[in-house]
């Protein structure tokens, strides 16, 4: 899965799935009542695969906002204004719309720790190394 607590307590979860495809299919009716849109990712590990990485790339997203807006900060610069640039260019990111109000509040209520971002980073290096 690749959502939070909200989507979990609504029912919006976004479910990858690995394993035989013909069980998939059986657990569909029931995925779905889980998340929104089930995806069916391939054999089993496959999944897990794609979990690293989609983690790898938010914890890389969400370490890049907080930089800008702790280098905006030091700057001097209008918090919410910088935030509303950063969604109207590249800067803009899925981290930017979840998470840039708890940033620039400083709420720093913990859905998603530190260790667990080291944990998801830790598995996606060792895919890299073990693909050399």
């Amino acid at each position: 899965m690749a959502s939070s607590i909200t989507q979990a307590r609504e029912g919006t979860l976004y479910l990858m799935c690995g394993g035989r495809q013909e069980v998939y299919e059986r657990a569909l009716p029931l995925l779905r009542e889980l998340g929104t849109a089930p995806r069916y990712i391939g054999a089993a590990g496959s999944a897990a695969q794609v979990k690293a990485l989609v983690n790898m790339v938010m914890n890389i997203n969400t370490a890049g906002l907080a930089e800008g807006l702790g280098l905006g900060a030091a700057l001097g610069l209008d918090l919410t204004m910088l935030l509303e640039v950063f969604s109207q260019t590249g800067a803009n990111s899925r981290v930017l719309q979840t998470d840039g109000e708890d940033m620039l509040h400083r709420d720093h209520a913990c859905f998603f720790s530190a260790a667990h971002a080291a944990k998801d980073s830790g598995i996606a290096l060792g895919l890299a190394v073990e693909k050399g």
